[in-house]
């Protein structure tokens, strides 16, 4: 694979054109951050998330390790949470953003075992970032309570609306 040579990246799972409000609100980052002069891709990771398959994790392994040393990779949450072994691969030499729109342990309708192994998981991913992007003062709380987030890693960018 060859070198991202852009500053700044943001990584999704699956099709980023996706029209659902998660993937509009990274959409809305990605534009914000063009123009206000700072360029960034969006780039799509094949496989299965938030529960990563083998797809999943090379997927995200060649992703990060094609970005170029000192890096901004902005990484949604369904891709980081479940993947923090693949994450420390790049931590030291990356500088990681998590954009997280829930926990993954949260997602309505998962077992309670994912549930619990999502939990952990995310939780160390959460410790290899620098910086964490959330969608409202509950998330952020939560994350600071439940994850052992320090608060001051944490940024709040609250979803808006079209006028």
């Amino acid at each position: 694979m060859t070198e991202r040579p852009v500053a700044t990246w943001l990584l999704v799972a699956g099709d980023p054109g996706q029209t659902t409000g998660g993937y509009l609100y990274d959409a809305r980052i990605a534009e914000f951050l063009r123009r206000a002069g700072r360029p960034i891709d969006v780039v799509g990771l094949p496989g299965r998330f938030p529960d990563a398959d083998s797809t999943a994790a090379n997927a995200l392994d060649g992703a990060l390790a094609a970005c170029r040393d000192g890096a901004t990779v902005v990484i949604d949450g369904l891709v980081l949470g479940s993947l923090p072994e693949v994450l420390a691969k790049h931590a030291c030499r990356l500088n990681l953003v998590a954009l997280i729109h829930h926990p993954l342990a949260d997602e309505y309708g998962i077992g309670r075992t994912l549930a619990r192994r999502l939990f952990e998981t995310e939780r160390l991913a959460l410790a290899l970032v620098a910086r964490i992007v959330v969608t409202s003062r509950f998330t952020a709380r939560h994350l600071v309570d439940a994850y052992g987030v320090a608060p001051a890693k944490v940024d709040i960018v609250e979803p808006g609306v079209d006028r």
